[in-house]
């Protein structure tokens, strides 16, 4: 999938992950790095703002329910 997303072929991918890595060339690993980079930080970013979500609705509810006038 990911040589895929990153317009490589997994023959790319499987020399870039054997121990010790083959020669792969730097296009090539660019490529795969900036793909599995956007992931990452796709993930995280879903996850800060669940985090931001929850901690919002929470001080909705507190406010809401324990004090008037709560803006």
């Amino acid at each position: 999938m990911i040589a895929k997303m990153a317009g490589v072929e997994e023959n790319d991918i499987d020399r870039l992950l054997v121990n010790p890595p083959e020669k792969v060339e730097i296009e090539v690993k660019y490529k795969i790095d900036v793909t599995v980079m956007e992931g990452v930080s796709q993930t995280i970013l879903k996850k800060v703002i669940l985090v931001l979500l929850k901690i919002s609705r929470m001080i909705k509810s507190k406010c809401t329910f324990r004090f008037s006038g709560c803006s």
